[in-house]
């Protein structure tokens, strides 16, 4: 309901002539036009592990940013097989065309858990970044990265990889990069 009235709201400063706007409701975001000449909104994203910090920063033009997780409101989502809440990720965050979209695609890969990270990746105009329960973070191969803080992360192409290898468990590779997501000059991306 909450990226309804967001899509709802932006849409009515676009017919008022606003065309340059961000709505920010509650941690989604609905983007449209620029904030200045030739550049792009400059969205952060919540750190659902540490208070008061930035787990990366996203670059948007139009479209919407939708992140779903514990941090906040704790264990509110559940998995819709087990009827137990859904632990197994911290947060998720899609980016994508529209709200509506991006908030239901961002709590459902919430929902799946450790299987999320590949269906995320399968989903047209969407990009994803993923921090699971034990503090990393994957993205997906088009994730819109402004700049970012530290961890150790990896790529979902990583992921799918190392699932391949070491079943759903996605401990940790050797082929995973150290450094801060994407776009960070420590990172191997």
């Amino acid at each position: 309901m909450k990226g309804w009235a967001v899509e709802r709201a932006s849409a009515l400063l676009a017919g008022a002539g606003v065309v340059d706007h961000c709505i920010n409701a509650g941690g989604d975001v609905r983007a449209r036009g620029q904030p200045g000449a030739g550049r792009r909104w400059q969205i952060g994203i919540a750190h659902p592990l540490v208070a008061g910090a930035l787990t990366t920063i996203v670059a948007v033009g139009d479209g919407a940013v939708a992140t779903s997780g514990t941090a906040e409101r704790g264990a509110h989502v559940f998995d819709p097989h087990t009827g137990r809440a859904a632990l197994d990720l911290a947060s998720v965050t899609v980016t994508g065309p529209d709200l509506i979209r991006a908030d239901a695609f961002a709590t459902a890969a919430l929902a799946m858990g450790l299987g999320a990270p590949e269906w995320l990746a399968s989903l047209a105009e969407h990009e994803a970044y993923v921090v699971d329960a034990g503090g990393h973070a994957w993205w997906t191969d088009g994730w819109p990265v402004a700049g970012s803080s530290g961890g150790r992360d990896r790529s979902v192409s990583s992921i799918a990889s190392a699932e391949r290898r070491l079943g759903p468990s996605m401990a940790p590779t050797s082929d995973a990069h150290s450094g801060g997501p994407p776009g960070d000059a420590g990172s191997g991306s």
